[in-house]
Protein backbone atom coordinates (compact mmCIF):
# COMPACT_ATOMS: atom_id res chain seq x y z
CA UNK A 1 0.00 0.00 0.00
CA UNK A 2 2.91 2.33 1.10
CA UNK A 3 4.84 1.75 -2.11
CA UNK A 4 1.72 2.40 -4.24
CA UNK A 5 1.32 5.53 -2.51
CA UNK A 6 5.58 6.66 -2.96
CA UNK A 7 5.39 5.89 -6.66
CA UNK A 8 2.31 8.06 -7.50
CA UNK A 9 4.00 10.55 -5.58
CA UNK A 10 1.79 10.61 -2.31
CA UNK A 11 2.71 11.95 0.63
CA UNK A 12 2.29 9.08 3.77
CA UNK A 13 3.69 8.49 6.79
CA UNK A 14 3.31 4.49 8.17
CA UNK A 15 3.43 3.23 11.93
CA UNK A 16 4.35 -0.16 12.66
CA UNK A 17 5.07 -2.00 15.81
CA UNK A 18 6.45 -5.03 14.12
CA UNK A 19 4.02 -7.38 15.63
CA UNK A 20 5.14 -10.78 16.20
CA UNK A 21 2.45 -12.55 15.10
CA UNK A 22 1.87 -11.23 11.82
CA UNK A 23 0.93 -12.98 9.23
CA UNK A 24 2.78 -11.49 6.46
CA UNK A 25 6.16 -11.87 7.97
CA UNK A 26 5.95 -15.33 8.10
CA UNK A 27 4.16 -16.45 4.55
CA UNK A 28 5.93 -18.50 2.07
CA UNK A 29 4.60 -15.64 -0.89
CA UNK A 30 3.15 -18.18 -2.78
CA UNK A 31 1.50 -17.03 -6.32
CA UNK A 32 -0.87 -20.02 -7.74
CA UNK A 33 -3.37 -20.13 -10.23
CA UNK A 34 -4.80 -23.66 -9.37
CA UNK A 35 -6.14 -24.32 -6.42
CA UNK A 36 -8.85 -26.47 -5.01
CA UNK A 37 -9.78 -29.85 -4.88
CA UNK A 38 -11.28 -28.99 -7.93
CA UNK A 39 -8.56 -27.98 -9.71
CA UNK A 40 -9.77 -23.88 -10.51
CA UNK A 41 -8.27 -21.06 -11.52
CA UNK A 42 -7.80 -18.68 -8.28
CA UNK A 43 -10.05 -16.07 -8.16
CA UNK A 44 -9.82 -13.54 -10.77
CA UNK A 45 -6.10 -14.42 -11.59
CA UNK A 46 -5.67 -13.58 -15.33
CA UNK A 47 -6.81 -9.89 -13.90
CA UNK A 48 -5.07 -9.95 -10.60
CA UNK A 49 -1.13 -11.61 -11.97
CA UNK A 50 0.09 -8.69 -14.75
CA UNK A 51 -0.69 -6.28 -11.79
CA UNK A 52 0.91 -8.09 -9.54
CA UNK A 53 4.09 -9.06 -11.50
CA UNK A 54 4.28 -5.22 -13.01
CA UNK A 55 4.35 -3.96 -9.22
CA UNK A 56 7.05 -6.51 -7.62
CA UNK A 57 9.15 -5.79 -10.23
CA UNK A 58 9.14 -2.02 -9.98
CA UNK A 59 9.71 -2.95 -6.09
CA UNK A 60 12.56 -5.02 -7.39
CA UNK A 61 13.98 -2.09 -9.45
CA UNK A 62 13.25 0.49 -6.87
CA UNK A 63 14.64 -1.13 -4.37
CA UNK A 64 17.99 -3.07 -6.11
CA UNK A 65 16.96 -6.54 -5.07
CA UNK A 66 15.41 -9.57 -5.98
CA UNK A 67 12.45 -10.89 -4.83
CA UNK A 68 10.47 -12.75 -7.54
CA UNK A 69 11.11 -16.16 -8.23
CA UNK A 70 9.18 -18.35 -11.35
CA UNK A 71 8.85 -21.08 -9.34
CA UNK A 72 6.41 -24.43 -10.84
CA UNK A 73 4.92 -26.14 -8.46
CA UNK A 74 4.18 -30.36 -8.35
CA UNK A 75 0.93 -31.03 -7.03
CA UNK A 76 0.28 -34.65 -5.72
CA UNK A 77 -3.23 -36.09 -6.91
CA UNK A 78 -4.69 -38.65 -4.54
CA UNK A 79 -7.63 -40.23 -6.36
CA UNK A 80 -8.65 -42.12 -9.71
CA UNK A 81 -11.31 -38.94 -9.56
CA UNK A 82 -8.94 -36.34 -9.17
CA UNK A 83 -6.88 -37.51 -11.84
CA UNK A 84 -10.09 -38.32 -14.43
CA UNK A 85 -11.22 -34.45 -13.27
CA UNK A 86 -7.29 -33.23 -13.90
CA UNK A 87 -7.20 -34.74 -17.49
CA UNK A 88 -10.88 -33.24 -18.39
CA UNK A 89 -9.22 -29.81 -16.91
CA UNK A 90 -6.06 -30.11 -19.13
CA UNK A 91 -7.41 -30.95 -22.14
CA UNK A 92 -9.00 -27.05 -22.43
CA UNK A 93 -6.95 -25.03 -23.62
CA UNK A 94 -7.73 -21.96 -21.28
CA UNK A 95 -6.49 -24.41 -18.66
CA UNK A 96 -3.73 -25.84 -20.44
CA UNK A 97 -1.63 -22.42 -20.34
CA UNK A 98 -0.84 -23.26 -16.69
CA UNK A 99 -0.10 -26.72 -17.52
CA UNK A 100 3.52 -27.25 -17.76
CA UNK A 101 2.92 -29.75 -21.23
CA UNK A 102 7.32 -30.56 -20.61
CA UNK A 103 6.47 -32.70 -17.77
CA UNK A 104 9.03 -32.63 -15.18
CA UNK A 105 12.51 -33.80 -13.78
CA UNK A 106 11.95 -34.52 -9.97
CA UNK A 107 14.14 -36.88 -8.89
CA UNK A 108 13.73 -35.35 -5.34
CA UNK A 109 10.20 -36.64 -5.45
CA UNK A 110 11.34 -39.93 -4.17
CA UNK A 111 11.69 -38.09 -0.68
CA UNK A 112 7.99 -37.93 -0.51
CA UNK A 113 5.88 -40.73 0.10
CA UNK A 114 4.08 -41.94 -3.41
CA UNK A 115 1.38 -40.36 -4.62
CA UNK A 116 -1.42 -42.02 -7.66
CA UNK A 117 0.10 -39.15 -9.72
CA UNK A 118 1.47 -35.04 -10.39
CA UNK A 119 0.10 -32.10 -11.73
CA UNK A 120 2.59 -29.95 -13.11
CA UNK A 121 1.69 -26.50 -12.29
CA UNK A 122 3.45 -23.04 -14.58
CA UNK A 123 3.23 -19.82 -14.38
CA UNK A 124 3.67 -20.07 -10.11
CA UNK A 125 5.89 -17.79 -8.51
CA UNK A 126 7.41 -17.23 -5.17
CA UNK A 127 7.42 -13.73 -3.93
CA UNK A 128 10.51 -13.13 -0.71
CA UNK A 129 8.47 -11.48 1.13
CA UNK A 130 10.78 -11.38 4.23
CA UNK A 131 13.21 -9.54 2.07
CA UNK A 132 10.83 -7.01 0.80
CA UNK A 133 9.68 -6.29 4.26
CA UNK A 134 13.02 -5.53 5.26
CA UNK A 135 14.54 -3.37 2.87
CA UNK A 136 10.71 -1.25 1.96
CA UNK A 137 11.28 -1.02 6.24
CA UNK A 138 14.85 0.00 5.73
CA UNK A 139 13.94 2.57 2.99
CA UNK A 140 11.07 4.07 5.13
CA UNK A 141 13.62 4.30 8.24
CA UNK A 142 16.20 6.30 5.71
CA UNK A 143 13.27 8.76 4.50
CA UNK A 144 12.01 9.01 7.85
CA UNK A 145 8.68 7.57 6.89
CA UNK A 146 8.45 5.47 9.85
CA UNK A 147 7.91 4.88 13.52
CA UNK A 148 8.02 2.05 14.99
CA UNK A 149 5.14 1.46 17.86
CA UNK A 150 2.13 0.85 18.42
CA UNK A 151 -0.53 2.17 17.38
CA UNK A 152 -2.91 3.29 20.09
CA UNK A 153 -6.57 4.29 18.80
CA UNK A 154 -7.31 5.90 21.81
CA UNK A 155 -5.04 9.31 20.77
CA UNK A 156 -7.22 9.47 17.65
CA UNK A 157 -8.68 12.92 17.45
CA UNK A 158 -10.87 14.54 14.36
CA UNK A 159 -10.59 18.28 13.94
CA UNK A 160 -12.10 20.18 11.22
CA UNK A 161 -11.72 17.35 8.79
CA UNK A 162 -8.04 16.37 9.68
CA UNK A 163 -6.69 13.36 11.73
CA UNK A 164 -4.60 14.20 14.74
CA UNK A 165 -2.45 11.76 16.29
CA UNK A 166 0.24 12.68 18.82
CA UNK A 167 1.90 15.25 17.10
CA UNK A 168 1.29 14.36 13.56
CA UNK A 169 -1.73 15.38 11.44
CA UNK A 170 -3.24 13.09 8.48
CA UNK A 171 -5.63 13.83 5.86
CA UNK A 172 -6.70 10.23 6.03
CA UNK A 173 -5.38 6.90 7.69
CA UNK A 174 -5.67 3.54 6.35
CA UNK A 175 -5.33 0.46 8.72
CA UNK A 176 -3.71 -2.22 7.33
CA UNK A 177 -3.10 -4.52 10.67
CA UNK A 178 -4.12 -7.91 9.48
CA UNK A 179 -5.42 -9.85 13.07
CA UNK A 180 -4.35 -6.69 14.92
CA UNK A 181 -7.74 -5.38 13.25
CA UNK A 182 -10.21 -6.99 15.57
CA UNK A 183 -9.36 -4.48 18.15
CA UNK A 184 -10.01 -1.54 16.18
CA UNK A 185 -12.67 1.02 17.58
CA UNK A 186 -13.32 2.35 14.02
CA UNK A 187 -14.95 -1.16 12.26
CA UNK A 188 -16.95 -3.75 13.16
CA UNK A 189 -14.88 -6.82 13.78
CA UNK A 190 -17.39 -9.18 13.38
CA UNK A 191 -16.98 -8.78 9.01
CA UNK A 192 -13.95 -11.31 9.90
CA UNK A 193 -12.75 -14.19 11.79
CA UNK A 194 -9.17 -15.16 12.71
CA UNK A 195 -7.57 -18.14 11.69
CA UNK A 196 -4.24 -19.11 12.78
CA UNK A 197 -1.78 -20.79 10.70
CA UNK A 198 1.37 -23.01 11.23
CA UNK A 199 4.53 -22.70 9.70
CA UNK A 200 7.81 -25.42 10.14
CA UNK A 201 11.00 -24.57 8.81
CA UNK A 202 12.73 -27.83 8.09
CA UNK A 203 16.58 -28.53 6.80
CA UNK A 204 16.71 -31.47 4.44
CA UNK A 205 19.61 -32.14 2.67
CA UNK A 206 20.61 -33.59 -1.04
CA UNK A 207 16.95 -33.40 -2.52
CA UNK A 208 17.43 -29.68 -4.62
CA UNK A 209 14.21 -29.33 -5.16
CA UNK A 210 13.46 -26.81 -7.78
CA UNK A 211 9.84 -26.71 -7.39
CA UNK A 212 7.19 -25.91 -4.47
CA UNK A 213 5.37 -29.33 -3.54
CA UNK A 214 1.85 -29.32 -2.53
CA UNK A 215 0.98 -32.90 -0.71
CA UNK A 216 -1.44 -32.14 2.14
CA UNK A 217 1.11 -29.50 3.17
CA UNK A 218 3.50 -26.99 0.94
CA UNK A 219 6.99 -27.68 0.90
CA UNK A 220 8.78 -24.73 -0.19
CA UNK A 221 12.35 -24.03 -1.03
CA UNK A 222 14.31 -21.32 0.42
CA UNK A 223 17.31 -22.18 -0.55
CA UNK A 224 20.59 -23.15 1.60
CA UNK A 225 18.26 -26.49 1.81
CA UNK A 226 16.05 -25.11 4.17
CA UNK A 227 12.31 -25.55 3.56
CA UNK A 228 9.34 -23.93 4.35
CA UNK A 229 6.10 -26.38 5.11
CA UNK A 230 2.85 -24.81 5.76
CA UNK A 231 -0.74 -25.21 5.12
CA UNK A 232 -4.27 -25.44 6.50
CA UNK A 233 -5.18 -23.56 9.58
CA UNK A 234 -6.08 -24.25 13.51
CA UNK A 235 -9.58 -25.05 13.51
CA UNK A 236 -11.77 -23.73 16.27
CA UNK A 237 -12.02 -24.74 19.59
CA UNK A 238 -8.91 -27.87 19.04
CA UNK A 239 -6.39 -27.45 21.02
CA UNK A 240 -2.92 -25.72 19.91
CA UNK A 241 -0.88 -27.90 21.21
CA UNK A 242 -2.45 -30.85 19.94
CA UNK A 243 -2.62 -29.07 16.33
CA UNK A 244 0.94 -28.63 16.13
CA UNK A 245 1.87 -32.44 16.87
CA UNK A 246 -0.86 -33.53 14.08
CA UNK A 247 1.45 -31.16 11.66
CA UNK A 248 4.45 -32.62 12.68
CA UNK A 249 3.26 -36.09 12.62
CA UNK A 250 1.98 -34.95 8.85
CA UNK A 251 4.94 -33.92 7.74
CA UNK A 252 6.92 -36.85 8.83
CA UNK A 253 4.32 -38.88 6.84
CA UNK A 254 4.92 -36.90 4.12
CA UNK A 255 8.40 -36.75 4.05
CA UNK A 256 9.76 -40.43 4.23
CA UNK A 257 13.85 -39.35 4.41
CA UNK A 258 15.22 -37.75 7.54
CA UNK A 259 15.32 -33.80 8.05
CA UNK A 260 16.29 -31.36 10.70
CA UNK A 261 13.37 -29.37 12.35
CA UNK A 262 14.77 -25.80 12.90
CA UNK A 263 11.95 -24.21 14.33
CA UNK A 264 8.01 -23.82 14.30
CA UNK A 265 6.06 -20.45 14.07
CA UNK A 266 2.38 -19.36 13.84
CA UNK A 267 0.67 -16.39 12.91
CA UNK A 268 -3.51 -15.10 12.85
CA UNK A 269 -5.03 -13.77 9.60
CA UNK A 270 -8.34 -12.60 9.49
CA UNK A 271 -10.53 -14.24 7.04
CA UNK A 272 -13.46 -12.46 6.05
CA UNK A 273 -16.88 -14.54 5.90
CA UNK A 274 -16.71 -14.97 1.47
CA UNK A 275 -12.78 -14.87 1.37
CA UNK A 276 -12.29 -11.65 -0.35
CA UNK A 277 -10.50 -8.57 0.79
CA UNK A 278 -12.25 -6.10 3.13
CA UNK A 279 -11.79 -2.58 2.00
CA UNK A 280 -13.61 -0.02 3.54
CA UNK A 281 -14.48 3.02 5.10
CA UNK A 282 -15.55 4.24 8.54
CA UNK A 283 -19.29 4.40 8.95
CA UNK A 284 -18.15 6.67 12.24
CA UNK A 285 -15.26 8.68 10.87
CA UNK A 286 -14.59 9.66 7.08
CA UNK A 287 -11.12 10.14 7.23
CA UNK A 288 -10.51 6.15 8.47
CA UNK A 289 -10.04 3.31 6.10
CA UNK A 290 -9.25 -0.28 6.79
CA UNK A 291 -7.63 -2.61 3.85
CA UNK A 292 -7.99 -6.20 5.33
CA UNK A 293 -8.68 -9.46 4.31
CA UNK A 294 -6.22 -10.56 1.49
CA UNK A 295 -5.66 -14.10 3.32
CA UNK A 296 -3.54 -16.84 1.89
CA UNK A 297 -3.43 -14.77 -1.20
CA UNK A 298 -2.64 -11.84 -0.20
CA UNK A 299 0.78 -11.93 -2.40
CA UNK A 300 -1.31 -11.96 -5.65
CA UNK A 301 -4.16 -9.42 -4.35
CA UNK A 302 -2.19 -6.77 -2.59
CA UNK A 303 -0.49 -5.08 -5.77
CA UNK A 304 -4.40 -5.02 -7.52
CA UNK A 305 -5.96 -3.88 -4.24
CA UNK A 306 -3.46 -1.33 -3.30
CA UNK A 307 -4.53 0.38 -6.29
CA UNK A 308 -8.29 0.10 -5.70
CA UNK A 309 -7.11 1.39 -2.31
CA UNK A 310 -5.23 4.33 -3.79
CA UNK A 311 -7.63 5.70 -6.22
CA UNK A 312 -10.55 5.63 -3.58
CA UNK A 313 -8.24 7.80 -1.36
CA UNK A 314 -7.22 10.44 -3.94
CA UNK A 315 -10.72 9.98 -6.47
CA UNK A 316 -14.05 11.26 -5.46
CA UNK A 317 -15.57 9.24 -8.07
CA UNK A 318 -14.22 5.75 -6.96
CA UNK A 319 -16.02 3.25 -4.89
CA UNK A 320 -14.92 0.61 -2.61
CA UNK A 321 -17.69 -1.81 -4.00
CA UNK A 322 -15.10 -5.54 -4.95
CA UNK A 323 -17.71 -6.85 -7.83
Amino acid sequence: MSFELERNGKSYFVIDNGHISSASAKAAGIINPITGKNFVLSWRFEEFLPIALETYAALEKFLGIQIVIDMPIIRSIDSIDQENLWLAKSSDSFFGKYLDGNGYDADWLSAFRKKLGYIPIKNSFRVDIKSLLYHWKTHLIENGRFLEEEFDYSLIEIKNGKVDYKEFTFDKVVFCEGAQAIDNPFFDSTSFSLNRGDVFTLKIQNIAMNRMYKDELFFVPFGDNTYWVGGGYLPKGKDEHEHKKEMENLIKEILIIDFEHLHHEYAWRPSTKNRRPLLRQSDTFAQLYQFNGLGTKGTSLAPYFSKVMSDVLFSESSSLELH
